[in-house]
């Protein structure tokens, strides 16, 4: 949760006091904010927490958070990158993965990745993590627990090597990380709808599979030409990322999944995997695609109203015919398996006048406040069970 009031006001635990008074300053939890507008350095940076909820009654998100921890004021003025918590089988650590701000003005972005104990809400040092990850700013961070091997994959997705090129890296927590794919830049896309990494599955010993997307590496252009296309990248990652090295995990590309139309600034993206059942080496898998629109206006994700699902298998063959959904999902969207349904589920808000709409608002020129006028206070959640 995101507020812009301090531990005290909100009656946390102050997870970054206490780690900090006993291992001095750390990740760049707290920054101060600038909150004229009219001003230099303009921006504004808000505390993150963790709310618990722990006796699995019904409606019970509903009620007062059993636990509620403070885990730093660094969250705020970057479009891309993504917060993700992911809690180990025995419920004894959280892994917690933040884009942040950092420094006290100009503020630059960064990202941070570590465990926290919930018996006492203490720093875990010895699960790893730390400053970024890949080469270069975080644009995407995703967290998945695998049971066989009690570790977190990474699956990142950073701007590494050239000005507006991407690159997608894997790695385990604790454990080493490396890269997977670059994307070359091209002409007009800067970051926006170039491809990159969406989300990872557990395979168990079998490690991780995860999906991304690309420019079609068969067909690359120059830089100084639009991406028209892209297309699906499966990622075999082995339990030992080290494993990974030199290319040894490059993606396995899938061209048969498209979408209507697609061009410089309508195309493939918002991809989704999960699995439906149980998740292991043989657990069945159920896709999702959208045709999503990116621009300026739109950030880093875009938006869409068309999306489709399909069940594929570990190599991306399909297991049944591509179904049109009336409802959607977000970049930030990834989905939740329900194992003991055989299920998938997910929460999205969407904008009041239809998923086509921009949501939320940049305040990019700095001049006036910004407001709430593409917000919702409808949170819609949307479960899917093939037969």
């Amino acid at each position: 949760m995101v507020k812009n009031q301090g531990p005290a006001e909100v009656g946390a635990f102050d997870f970054q006091a206490e780690t900090e008074s006993k291992h001095g300053e750390q990740f760049g939890w707290y920054v101060h904010s600038q909150p004229d507008p009219t001003k230099e350095h303009y921006g504004l940076v808000d505390h993150m927490y963790l709310l618990e909820w722990v006796s699995g009654g019904k409606g019970q998100t509903g009620q007062p958070a059993q636990a509620t921890v403070h885990l730093g004021k660094n969250i705020g003025g970057w479009p891309y990158g993504h917060w993700d918590i992911s809690l180990n089988s025995k419920s004894t650590i959280y892994a917690i993965a933040l884009k942040t701000v950092i420094g006290g003005g100009p503020w630059h972005e960064g990202a941070v990745t570590y465990a926290i104990n919930r018996e006492d809400w203490t720093w875990n040092r010895e699960m790893g993590g730390g400053w970024g990850g890949c080469d270069g700013h975080v644009l995407e961070n995703r967290l998945t627990f695998n049971t066989v091997s009690e570790t977190w994959a990474r699956f990142w997705g950073s701007d590494e090597r050239n000005f507006w090129s991407r690159s997608i890296c894997f790695g385990t927590m604790p454990g080493t990380m490396e890269n997977v794919y670059h994307i070359p830049p091209s002409k007009s896309a800067q970051w926006l709808g170039n491809g990159g990494p969406f989300n990872m599955v557990s395979r168990g010993e079998q490690g991780w599979l995860g999906i991304m997307s690309a420019p079609d590496p068969t067909t690359l252009a120059s830089e100084d030409v639009e991406v028209e296309e892209l297309v699906v990248g499966l990622v075999q990652a082995p339990l030992d990322a080290a494993e990974c090295a030199n290319g040894a995990c490059k993606p396995r590309w899938l061209t048969n999944f498209t979408v209507s139309g697609q061009n410089s600034k309508r195309k493939l993206g918002m991809l989704n995997l999960q699995s439906l059942g149980p998740a292991g080496a043989d657990a069945r898998l159920l896709m999702g695609w959208a045709n999503v629109q990116t621009t300026d206006s739109t950030g880093l994700g875009g938006i869409s109203d068309e999306y489709r699902i399909a069940e594929i298998d570990s190599q991306g063959n399909r297991k049944s015919k591509a179904q049109l959904l009336e409802a959607g999902w977000g970049e930030d969207n990834t989905w939740a398996s329900l194992p003991e349904l055989g299920c998938v589920a997910w929460a999205y808000t969407w904008h009041d006048e239809g998923m086509a709409r921009p949501y939320g608002n940049r305040n990019f020129g700095h001049d006036v406040m910004p407001g709430t006028d593409q917000f919702s206070n409808i949170l819609r959640l949307s479960v899917v069970c093939p037969s």
